[in-house]
Protein backbone atom coordinates (compact mmCIF):
# COMPACT_ATOMS: atom_id res chain seq x y z
CA UNK A 1 0.00 0.00 0.00
CA UNK A 2 1.10 3.61 -0.68
CA UNK A 3 0.25 4.89 2.63
CA UNK A 4 3.48 2.30 3.99
CA UNK A 5 5.98 3.78 0.92
CA UNK A 6 7.58 5.69 3.59
CA UNK A 7 9.33 3.79 6.94
CA UNK A 8 8.51 7.41 8.70
CA UNK A 9 4.34 6.50 8.12
CA UNK A 10 4.67 3.03 8.79
CA UNK A 11 5.84 3.48 12.23
CA UNK A 12 3.19 6.72 12.58
CA UNK A 13 0.26 3.95 11.66
CA UNK A 14 1.46 1.47 13.63
CA UNK A 15 2.09 3.45 16.92
CA UNK A 16 -1.50 5.17 16.26
CA UNK A 17 -2.80 2.12 16.13
CA UNK A 18 -1.22 0.69 19.30
CA UNK A 19 -2.20 3.56 21.36
CA UNK A 20 -5.75 3.16 19.93
CA UNK A 21 -5.92 -0.35 20.89
CA UNK A 22 -4.77 0.52 23.98
CA UNK A 23 -7.66 3.59 24.39
CA UNK A 24 -10.39 1.05 23.47
CA UNK A 25 -9.26 -1.95 26.16
CA UNK A 26 -9.28 1.11 28.21
CA UNK A 27 -12.40 2.33 27.62
CA UNK A 28 -14.11 -1.13 26.47
CA UNK A 29 -13.41 -4.26 28.50
CA UNK A 30 -13.98 -7.57 29.28
CA UNK A 31 -15.28 -7.66 25.31
CA UNK A 32 -15.46 -11.25 23.52
CA UNK A 33 -13.15 -9.49 20.58
CA UNK A 34 -10.85 -8.06 22.38
CA UNK A 35 -8.75 -10.92 22.08
CA UNK A 36 -8.56 -9.77 18.47
CA UNK A 37 -6.58 -6.36 19.17
CA UNK A 38 -4.51 -7.96 21.91
CA UNK A 39 -3.12 -10.01 19.35
CA UNK A 40 -2.65 -7.15 17.07
CA UNK A 41 -0.70 -4.58 19.96
CA UNK A 42 1.27 -8.31 20.75
CA UNK A 43 2.50 -8.37 17.08
CA UNK A 44 3.42 -4.71 16.70
CA UNK A 45 5.28 -4.85 19.98
CA UNK A 46 6.68 -8.35 18.70
CA UNK A 47 7.69 -6.51 15.62
CA UNK A 48 9.49 -3.79 17.19
CA UNK A 49 11.59 -5.98 19.62
CA UNK A 50 12.33 -8.05 16.91
CA UNK A 51 14.11 -4.54 14.75
CA UNK A 52 15.43 -4.05 18.17
CA UNK A 53 17.46 -7.03 18.77
CA UNK A 54 18.14 -7.06 14.64
CA UNK A 55 19.86 -3.80 14.56
CA UNK A 56 22.03 -5.25 17.83
CA UNK A 57 22.95 -8.57 16.70
CA UNK A 58 22.48 -8.90 13.16
CA UNK A 59 24.93 -10.43 10.73
CA UNK A 60 26.32 -8.68 7.67
CA UNK A 61 27.01 -12.23 5.73
CA UNK A 62 23.21 -13.65 6.59
CA UNK A 63 22.05 -15.10 3.36
CA UNK A 64 19.75 -12.50 1.66
CA UNK A 65 16.11 -14.38 1.22
CA UNK A 66 12.75 -12.72 0.38
CA UNK A 67 10.83 -11.32 3.64
CA UNK A 68 7.17 -13.85 2.53
CA UNK A 69 9.74 -16.80 1.96
CA UNK A 70 11.42 -16.93 4.77
CA UNK A 71 8.08 -16.72 6.69
CA UNK A 72 6.54 -19.50 5.05
CA UNK A 73 10.09 -21.69 5.49
CA UNK A 74 10.41 -20.68 9.17
CA UNK A 75 6.50 -21.13 10.05
CA UNK A 76 7.15 -24.16 8.63
CA UNK A 77 9.97 -25.64 10.27
CA UNK A 78 8.26 -24.61 13.14
CA UNK A 79 4.54 -26.95 12.26
CA UNK A 80 6.82 -29.60 11.17
CA UNK A 81 9.31 -29.57 14.18
CA UNK A 82 5.75 -29.76 16.86
CA UNK A 83 4.09 -32.48 14.18
CA UNK A 84 7.19 -34.58 14.52
CA UNK A 85 7.79 -34.08 18.28
CA UNK A 86 4.22 -34.62 19.30
CA UNK A 87 3.45 -37.71 17.03
CA UNK A 88 6.49 -39.40 18.59
CA UNK A 89 5.31 -38.60 21.65
CA UNK A 90 1.88 -39.77 21.83
CA UNK A 91 2.73 -42.90 19.23
CA UNK A 92 5.23 -43.75 22.62
CA UNK A 93 2.66 -43.38 24.69
CA UNK A 94 0.17 -45.50 22.89
CA UNK A 95 2.48 -48.45 22.28
CA UNK A 96 3.14 -48.60 25.94
CA UNK A 97 -0.09 -48.56 26.90
CA UNK A 98 -0.56 -45.06 28.46
CA UNK A 99 -4.07 -44.50 26.34
CA UNK A 100 -6.28 -47.28 27.42
CA UNK A 101 -9.06 -48.20 30.16
CA UNK A 102 -7.22 -50.25 33.10
CA UNK A 103 -6.31 -49.21 36.25
CA UNK A 104 -5.54 -46.01 37.58
CA UNK A 105 -7.28 -44.76 34.28
CA UNK A 106 -8.40 -41.11 33.65
CA UNK A 107 -11.50 -40.61 31.51
CA UNK A 108 -10.69 -37.01 30.54
CA UNK A 109 -14.56 -36.23 29.09
CA UNK A 110 -15.85 -37.36 32.11
CA UNK A 111 -13.39 -35.57 34.47
CA UNK A 112 -14.93 -32.22 32.10
CA UNK A 113 -18.20 -33.22 32.98
CA UNK A 114 -18.43 -33.31 36.26
CA UNK A 115 -16.61 -30.15 37.11
CA UNK A 116 -12.83 -31.38 37.49
CA UNK A 117 -10.17 -29.01 37.90
CA UNK A 118 -8.37 -30.07 35.24
CA UNK A 119 -10.86 -28.90 32.80
CA UNK A 120 -11.86 -25.83 31.62
CA UNK A 121 -15.19 -23.81 33.55
CA UNK A 122 -16.14 -22.15 30.25
CA UNK A 123 -15.13 -24.43 27.13
CA UNK A 124 -15.31 -22.02 24.17
CA UNK A 125 -15.79 -23.04 20.53
CA UNK A 126 -13.34 -24.00 18.29
CA UNK A 127 -13.05 -21.12 16.61
CA UNK A 128 -12.51 -19.17 20.00
CA UNK A 129 -9.96 -21.63 21.17
CA UNK A 130 -7.63 -21.36 18.59
CA UNK A 131 -7.54 -17.47 19.05
CA UNK A 132 -6.97 -18.06 22.41
CA UNK A 133 -3.80 -20.39 21.73
CA UNK A 134 -2.46 -17.59 18.76
CA UNK A 135 -2.67 -14.85 21.19
CA UNK A 136 -1.20 -16.41 24.32
CA UNK A 137 1.35 -18.41 22.00
CA UNK A 138 2.26 -15.08 20.92
CA UNK A 139 1.67 -13.25 24.24
CA UNK A 140 4.32 -15.18 25.64
CA UNK A 141 6.82 -15.57 22.95
CA UNK A 142 7.06 -12.22 22.84
CA UNK A 143 7.51 -11.37 26.37
CA UNK A 144 10.31 -14.83 27.02
CA UNK A 145 11.63 -14.74 23.73
CA UNK A 146 11.92 -11.52 22.11
CA UNK A 147 12.00 -9.51 25.36
CA UNK A 148 13.63 -11.81 27.54
CA UNK A 149 16.13 -12.79 25.54
CA UNK A 150 16.53 -10.35 22.21
CA UNK A 151 16.30 -7.28 24.61
CA UNK A 152 17.96 -8.40 27.64
CA UNK A 153 21.13 -9.35 25.72
CA UNK A 154 21.81 -5.97 24.67
CA UNK A 155 22.63 -5.10 28.08
CA UNK A 156 24.27 -8.65 29.29
CA UNK A 157 26.59 -8.30 26.06
CA UNK A 158 27.36 -4.73 25.83
CA UNK A 159 28.61 -5.05 29.53
CA UNK A 160 30.66 -8.76 28.55
CA UNK A 161 32.27 -6.88 25.93
CA UNK A 162 33.49 -3.60 28.42
CA UNK A 163 34.75 -5.94 30.41
CA UNK A 164 36.83 -8.38 28.17
CA UNK A 165 38.26 -5.72 26.46
CA UNK A 166 40.08 -4.23 29.50
CA UNK A 167 41.47 -7.34 29.92
CA UNK A 168 42.71 -8.43 26.24
CA UNK A 169 42.27 -5.04 24.75
CA UNK A 170 40.01 -6.66 22.27
CA UNK A 171 37.89 -4.43 20.30
CA UNK A 172 35.89 -6.65 17.74
CA UNK A 173 32.20 -7.84 18.64
CA UNK A 174 32.23 -11.42 18.85
CA UNK A 175 28.77 -12.97 17.02
CA UNK A 176 29.77 -16.28 18.28
CA UNK A 177 30.74 -14.85 22.07
CA UNK A 178 27.25 -13.05 22.04
CA UNK A 179 25.17 -16.50 21.03
CA UNK A 180 26.85 -18.11 23.84
CA UNK A 181 26.16 -15.85 26.27
CA UNK A 182 22.35 -15.73 24.74
CA UNK A 183 22.41 -20.00 25.41
CA UNK A 184 23.13 -18.96 29.00
CA UNK A 185 20.18 -16.71 29.49
CA UNK A 186 18.10 -18.53 27.28
CA UNK A 187 18.53 -21.27 29.74
CA UNK A 188 17.78 -19.28 32.79
CA UNK A 189 14.31 -17.82 31.03
CA UNK A 190 13.25 -21.14 30.21
CA UNK A 191 13.72 -22.15 33.92
CA UNK A 192 11.29 -19.01 34.78
CA UNK A 193 8.96 -19.93 31.73
CA UNK A 194 8.69 -23.57 33.51
CA UNK A 195 7.99 -21.70 36.85
CA UNK A 196 5.14 -19.07 35.66
CA UNK A 197 2.93 -22.52 34.68
CA UNK A 198 3.17 -24.09 38.00
CA UNK A 199 -0.64 -23.36 39.08
CA UNK A 200 -2.07 -25.55 36.19
CA UNK A 201 -4.08 -28.30 37.63
CA UNK A 202 -2.00 -31.33 38.16
CA UNK A 203 1.33 -29.24 37.75
CA UNK A 204 4.43 -31.85 38.36
CA UNK A 205 8.21 -32.11 38.83
CA UNK A 206 8.23 -33.68 35.05
CA UNK A 207 5.69 -31.15 33.86
CA UNK A 208 7.74 -28.57 34.84
CA UNK A 209 10.95 -30.40 33.16
CA UNK A 210 8.97 -30.39 29.75
CA UNK A 211 7.91 -27.26 29.87
CA UNK A 212 11.31 -25.67 30.48
CA UNK A 213 12.96 -27.32 27.97
CA UNK A 214 10.20 -26.76 25.73
CA UNK A 215 10.97 -23.02 26.65
CA UNK A 216 14.56 -23.75 25.86
CA UNK A 217 13.67 -25.06 22.28
CA UNK A 218 11.96 -21.69 21.41
CA UNK A 219 14.43 -19.44 22.43
CA UNK A 220 17.14 -21.83 20.47
CA UNK A 221 15.32 -21.17 17.19
CA UNK A 222 15.03 -17.37 18.46
CA UNK A 223 18.75 -17.25 18.97
CA UNK A 224 19.58 -18.75 15.65
CA UNK A 225 17.10 -17.37 13.27
CA UNK A 226 16.51 -13.72 15.21
CA UNK A 227 13.18 -13.74 15.41
CA UNK A 228 10.32 -15.40 16.90
CA UNK A 229 8.48 -16.47 13.70
CA UNK A 230 9.75 -20.72 14.05
CA UNK A 231 9.34 -20.51 17.98
CA UNK A 232 5.76 -19.17 17.82
CA UNK A 233 4.66 -21.66 14.93
CA UNK A 234 6.10 -24.69 16.72
CA UNK A 235 4.87 -23.48 20.30
CA UNK A 236 1.04 -23.00 19.10
CA UNK A 237 0.87 -25.80 16.76
CA UNK A 238 2.63 -27.96 19.80
CA UNK A 239 -0.54 -26.42 21.82
CA UNK A 240 -3.50 -26.75 19.04
CA UNK A 241 -2.21 -30.93 18.37
CA UNK A 242 -3.00 -31.90 21.54
CA UNK A 243 -6.12 -29.98 21.88
CA UNK A 244 -7.58 -31.36 18.40
CA UNK A 245 -7.07 -34.79 19.33
CA UNK A 246 -8.55 -34.82 22.67
CA UNK A 247 -6.50 -34.64 25.06
CA UNK A 248 -5.40 -31.65 28.03
CA UNK A 249 -2.79 -29.05 27.57
CA UNK A 250 -1.03 -28.63 30.66
CA UNK A 251 -3.85 -29.80 32.28
CA UNK A 252 -6.63 -28.07 30.78
CA UNK A 253 -9.12 -30.00 29.17
CA UNK A 254 -11.12 -28.49 26.14
CA UNK A 255 -13.75 -31.79 24.45
CA UNK A 256 -15.72 -29.26 22.21
CA UNK A 257 -12.16 -28.43 20.79
CA UNK A 258 -11.40 -31.29 19.79
CA UNK A 259 -11.96 -32.50 15.56
CA UNK A 260 -10.41 -35.75 15.55
CA UNK A 261 -13.05 -37.54 17.31
CA UNK A 262 -11.91 -37.93 20.48
CA UNK A 263 -9.05 -40.17 19.95
CA UNK A 264 -7.89 -40.56 23.35
CA UNK A 265 -10.79 -40.79 26.26
CA UNK A 266 -8.32 -40.83 28.93
CA UNK A 267 -4.88 -41.78 30.01
CA UNK A 268 -3.05 -44.03 32.68
CA UNK A 269 -2.53 -41.69 35.89
CA UNK A 270 1.65 -42.11 35.31
CA UNK A 271 4.50 -40.39 34.06
CA UNK A 272 4.26 -42.61 31.18
CA UNK A 273 1.38 -41.03 30.02
CA UNK A 274 1.40 -37.54 31.77
CA UNK A 275 -2.34 -38.77 33.52
CA UNK A 276 -4.97 -35.59 34.01
CA UNK A 277 -2.45 -32.85 32.47
CA UNK A 278 -1.57 -34.39 29.48
CA UNK A 279 1.39 -35.70 27.56
CA UNK A 280 3.42 -32.56 28.94
CA UNK A 281 3.64 -34.71 32.54
CA UNK A 282 5.29 -37.36 30.57
CA UNK A 283 8.32 -38.82 30.71
CA UNK A 284 8.14 -39.94 27.27
CA UNK A 285 7.92 -35.86 26.17
CA UNK A 286 11.13 -35.56 28.44
CA UNK A 287 13.19 -37.98 26.47
CA UNK A 288 11.62 -37.29 22.90
CA UNK A 289 12.21 -33.06 23.22
CA UNK A 290 15.45 -33.92 24.99
CA UNK A 291 16.66 -35.74 21.60
CA UNK A 292 15.19 -33.14 19.56
CA UNK A 293 17.09 -30.10 21.20
CA UNK A 294 20.45 -32.50 20.48
CA UNK A 295 19.59 -32.79 16.49
CA UNK A 296 18.60 -28.53 16.43
CA UNK A 297 22.26 -28.33 17.80
CA UNK A 298 23.89 -30.77 15.24
CA UNK A 299 21.68 -29.00 12.39
CA UNK A 300 19.85 -25.91 12.36
CA UNK A 301 22.79 -23.56 11.84
CA UNK A 302 23.28 -24.88 8.65
CA UNK A 303 19.81 -24.25 7.62
CA UNK A 304 19.49 -20.61 5.91
CA UNK A 305 16.28 -19.85 6.33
Amino acid sequence: MAIFASKKMKHIFLAGSSIAIIAIVLLFPNREWMNYLIIVFTGIIAYYLHIAHWHFFKNRTDSVVSPLRSFVRKVGFGLGLSFFSMGTILGIIGVIGGFSDGEMFIPFAQSAELGNESSISADPNLFDTVMLYVSSALAEETAFRSFGIGILMIPLIWLFSRCRRRLSCEKKFSATLSFKLGLILNFFIAIIFGLVHKDSPGFTVISFLNISISGFIYGYLFLVQKDIISAWSMHLSWNLVQIFVGLPVSGKYLPSASVMGNIFYGARDSILSGGSYGPEGSIVTVVVQLLLLLLLFKYLRRIVF
